[in-house]
């Protein structure tokens, strides 16, 4: 952020009465805690998407990257790496990038 954005947010905080100061934390308070749920959610469904991931059978697990990241992601190969190595498709000496 700038520093005259900086500023210019200060002047408008200074400005609040008491009450409007507390409407406002009490609106970052939310919206920080629904932001950190959304993050667990994601979190939780990408690391049950990997136990779907890991049992399938390898053509399954191929076809299904495919799926993916050329449907959903338009040929984004780095999705598509993700997705091979939450199946478990990891070289044995770890070269993932």
């Amino acid at each position: 952020m700038s520093p005259s954005k900086v500023r210019s947010l200060a002047r408008l905080y200074a400005g609040m009465t008491p009450g409007e100061v507390a409407n406002h934390e009490d609106w970052v308070r939310r919206f920080k805690a629904e932001q950190a749920e959304a993050a667990a959610l994601k979190a939780e469904a990408e690391r049950q998407y990997g136990v779907e991931l890991q049992a399938m059978t390898d053509l399954e697990a191929v076809r299904e990257t495919l799926r993916v990241s050329c449907d959903e992601y338009e040929n984004d190969a780095e999705r598509a790496l993700q997705i091979l190595t939450l199946a478990g498709f990891v070289r044995p000496e770890g070269r993932i990038s």
